[in-house]
């Protein structure tokens, strides 16, 4: 701008001009004017730092030619989409047409055929004409990026070099405290004045720490099982209406009613119903809706309700529900009720799903199943469920003070996915968990307390901030900011200054100065322009990565036509010919593997003689063939794709046929086979159903092909049996029986033979025992710090876990300081004594059981009746754990043993009283 100050000097008495002390200062500058003798002169100090307008508006240039180019690319490649489908409809017709080629090639002759190539050629010149066309494209974007990058980076030095007072960070700081805020005000809504009713959210996010209320009403923590809450549609003057119901056992024999939460506490209930006799309940998983008590009853087994405006009692039988599965937590919780905003529901599994859970939906009016929805959850892997939204929670223990929403499905969208929320718990176990649509809150029954939490949903509105007071201010900041001061006096230089003397005699001083505030709204929207052409940019790149890939795939469909069209023009005969004579190659080939695999395994099956005589029948197929049929090799070909399918397989089989005994190079399990079940147990009797069996995992010499056994109809170790060989083991002819004497009797089915040493539990005390089948003698060891609290799944008492790999013997348990986790023990075998130790991720109740293979810890669950599956590793030497998901069957629901075994790499599994075996493989790759 433009300043002109007019600076007067008063003339004295000699004419001459002095020098004028006045000096004029504002937001321009300091301006001094006078004179001495006949001269003029006017002494301007400005401040050096000032604003470069002109590098914003190349930047502003920049912008607006890189928009202006980006808009004509993006037009381009709406053009080459518009080709591309028109593109992949010529290549259908085309494909069409072949095919009625082949079926009746009798039907056409040359010129036809030159008419489909001259069409393949002419869509190959134009789809290689529209890859140079998207190649151009492909360069202009990268030169685009470019120079975006440059953009953005002279926008950054023009705010860190001029921005001195921290404007635009200051508006980024606000704007990101400011939706903070939002958020926080949003969730704190959701706690205090949450939105009843509605389901616009994605679901559960969060779970607030548990908030104790109080013990139960009968002030005993003896009365573990019940539950408590409030109606999920409570009728008229009953909205603060609480109820309570709780037992020494599963059972529902009463339930109380109390007017509000201050009664709740103070235990003045004003009613208390009695169920009848006929009418009791079992499971904890009841719930009140509608002043209407829903819950499980045994006789007969199905869902009950009791009015309590009528008390009138109901009952219905769902077909097919089963009382075998249970939630972890709890016996008897077969039938599980739950309500959310849209209605009533209950949970349960069947025989037909295999234990899995079935969400089934209630018509309230008549009391019966709307409709039914299978989900791939193990219910007896589950600890609790509830219903929010239409969509079913499952909740599973992590370890004794952490519960964790592992899996929802939708019944709406019929989508399941796998989630991780965890919540911590008041005490180890809970009997009942419910979710209340009127307060959206969670009701647990905590080992006789009163447990609630508050939960946090995935809202999709987003955060806007919209201009405040602040953001005014922020705007006019740099009109105020310090950074208009003077700088010191040392970084001034002249200004461009002119001066003249008036008609008057005055000196008259005419400044330019150039305007030195800093545009930070120019700059903070060339700084989002710059963002926006960078995220268009990235869009724009990806669609042309995609067509570049589809023209590839275009390409080689033609080029498939092209040999389809050159095999019609071929003579059927020569044809025919060199297919037969393919196959003879490639059956030669086969029959050299095959003799190849039988040499390197030294030995003779059923499974060669089979392949060797299906080879020779294929070759007499294949001459008979050629003889009489030479338009038609369907037959043949799958025949040979069978006969290929086999090779492979048997190939496959060949690690484990024989596998690299005490090899550790590999990167862990790959696979487990199907079980191999060998007879009942040596008892004959299926009431054996603890146990274990297996081979010595460090035999002694002379005992490499020993077996062992030992089985009771509880989880103890009393006795067991010694099998000199695999077929003794099958005759049940023992060469020894050892049966443990007063004192060192062992508990839990968890013991190995290791070293011609039985490794076990005893419990009193509660410690690891050996016994040394050489010399009989006797040893223990206490574990301080193993608790006998953790059980796996399947049995009481495996409180520790004796393994045997390549690496050694182990032993595996949890504690009280782990909180339940599994803790991985190496054993020095001389001493008896703990080398070092690991705590893994896997909580030990959730486990079916564990094993170890190259100093890997393996943990198993079940997934189904059928399936088990090893879902968790640690690594004890790189301390790496993974969560994996390596399925195998089970030949009965449930079993009290699995180890590995180092000496065949084999799994031994003592299953329901009978001997099962798995061949392992390992990813060798």
């Amino acid at each position: 701008m433009i300043v002109a100050l007019h600076f007067l000097a008063l003339l004295s008495s000699t004419m001459a001009w002095g020098r004028v002390g006045l000096m004029s200062e504002n937001r321009n500058g300091t301006v001094g004017g006078g004179g001495g003798g006949d001269r003029c002169t006017c002494d301007v100090f400005l401040p050096s730092s000032t604003f470069p307008v002109r590098d914003l508006v190349v930047v502003e240039h920049t912008a607006a030619e890189i928009s202006h180019k980006l808009d004509l690319e993006m037009g381009k490649l709406e053009e080459y989409e518009i080709k591309m489908t028109a593109y992949v409809e010529k290549i259908l017709k085309l494909s069409v047409e072949i095919e009625k080629m082949e079926k009746n090639p009798s039907d056409y002759n040359d010129v036809d055929f030159d008419d489909v190539k001259v069409e393949i050629k002419q869509m190959e010149a134009l789809i290689k004409e529209l890859q140079v066309s998207i190649s151009g494209s492909t360069t202009i974007f990268e030169v685009l990026r470019v120079e975006i990058t440059v953009m953005d980076e002279d926008l950054t030095r023009l705010e860190k070099t001029y921005d001195k007072n921290l404007v635009m960070v200051t508006r980024r700081e606000y704007v990101k405290i400011q939706l903070q805020l939002e958020e926080c005000e949003r969730r704190h809504n959701e706690l205090f004045n949450p939105n009843i009713g509605s389901c616009a959210h994605t679901g559960i996010i969060k779970v607030s720490k548990p908030i104790v209320s109080h013990l139960n009403a009968h002030l005993n923590s003896g009365y573990k099982f019940g539950g408590w809450g409030k109606d999920s549609k409570p009728v008229p003057d009953r909205e603060s209406m609480y109820w309570y119901s709780g037992y020494t056992s599963g059972s529902i024999v009463d339930i109380r009613f109390y007017t509000n939460y201050k009664n709740l506490i103070l235990r003045n209930h004003f009613q208390h119903h009695n169920l009848h006799s006929s009418w009791i309940g079992t499971g904890n998983n009841f719930i009140i809706r509608d002043n209407t008590l829903y819950y499980q009853i045994n006789s007969p087994f199905g869902l009950a309700k009791l009015n309590f405006t009528t008390m009138k009692y109901e009952s219905r039988v769902i077909a097919g529900a089963s009382t075998r599965f249970s939630y972890s937590s709890s016996i008897n919780q077969n039938f599980d009720f739950a309500a959310d905003e849209t209605g009533l529901w209950v949970t349960y599994a069947t025989e037909e799903s295999g234990g899995r859970l079935v969400i089934a939906k209630i018509n309230e009016a008549s009391f019966g199943v709307e409709d039914e929805w299978q989900t791939s959850v193990y219910k007896p892997g589950v600890s609790n469920a509830f219903m929010v939204c239409g969509v079913l929670y499952a909740v599973r223990t992590v370890d004794i003070q952490t519960e964790e929403l592992f899996y929802m499905y939708d019944t709406k969208t019929k989508e399941e996915s796998y989630i991780s929320v965890p919540f911590e718990r008041f005490q180890d176990k809970f009997s009942n968990l419910d979710y209340n649509p009127t307060d959206q809150k969670l009701y647990m029954y905590n080992d006789g307390y009163y447990v609630n939490y508050h939960l946090w949903f995935n809202h999709t509105i987003e955060a806007t901030a919209e201009p405040t007071m602040l953001t005014i201010l922020l705007l006019l900041l740099p009109a105020f900011s310090p950074a208009l001061a003077w700088t010191p006096l040392e970084d001034w230089e002249s200004g461009n200054v002119t001066a003249s003397v008036g008609d008057s005699g005055q000196c008259i001083c005419h400044v330019n100065l150039p305007d030195i505030t800093f545009p930070a709204d120019r700059v903070q929207h060339m700084q989002e322009i710059s963002k926006e052409l960078t995220l268009e940019v990235e869009i724009q790149m990806k669609k042309i990565v995609v067509y570049g890939g589809k023209l590839e795939v275009y390409l080689e469909e033609l080029l498939d036509l092209t040999v389809r069209v050159a095999m019609l023009e071929t003579s059927p005969d020569s044809y025919i010919k060199l297919d037969f004579e393919l196959l003879r190659i490639e059956l030669r080939e086969f029959e050299a593997l095959v003799s190849q695999l039988k040499e390197s395994l030294n030995s003779s099956s059923p499974m060669f003689d089979s392949l060797y005589t299906e080879i020779h029948n294929m070759t007499l197929i294949v001459n008979q063939l050629e003889t009489y049929d030479k338009s038609n090799l369907d037959v043949i070909r799958i025949e040979f794709a069978k006969l290929q399918k086999k090779l492979e397989e048997c190939q496959k089989d060949q690690e484990l046929i024989k596998p690299d005994i005490g090899n550790c190079n590999h990167t862990g399990i790959l696979s487990i086979t199907k079980p191999m079940v060998v007879q009942l147990n040596a008892h004959l009797n299926p009431s054996y159903q603890y146990g274990g069996w297996g081979k010595d995992s460090k035999p002694v010499r002379g005992f490499e092909s020993m077996y062992f056994y030992g089985g009771h109809t509880s989880p103890n170790l009393n006795n067991f049996r010694l099998y000199s060989d695999y077929g003794n083991l099958l005759l049940r002819v023992a060469f020894k029986s050892h049966s443990t004497p007063r004192g060192w009797e062992g508990a839990g089915n968890n013991f190995i033979i290791h070293g011609n040493t039985i490794y076990y539990q005893l419990n009193s005390p509660f410690s690891m025992s050996k016994l040394n089948l050489t010399n009989s003698k006797y040893d223990y060891r206490v574990i301080p710090a193993a608790s006998q609290r953790f059980s796996y799944s399947y049995s009481t008492n495996q409180n520790m876990d004796f393994a045997a790999d390549e690496n050694g013997l182990w032993v595996m348990y949890a504690s009280e300081e782990s909180k339940g986790k599994i803790v991985v023990a190496k054993i020095d075998e001389k001493s008896f004594g703990v080398e070092d130790e690991w705590s893994t991720g896997a909580f030990k109740q959730l486990a079916g059981n564990a094993f170890m293979a190259c100093g890997v810890m393996y943990a198993t669950r079940s997934v189904d009746l059928n399936t088990e599956e090893i879902y968790y590793s640690y690594n004890t030497q790189t301390k790496e754990e993974k969560h994996l998901n390596i399925r195998f069957q089970k030949f009965q629901e449930k079993y009290s043993n699995l180890d590995y075994n180092p000496t065949d790499q084999k799994l031994y599994m003592y299953n329901q009283g009978y001997y099962v075996s798995y061949n392992v493989r390992f990813n060798r790759e």
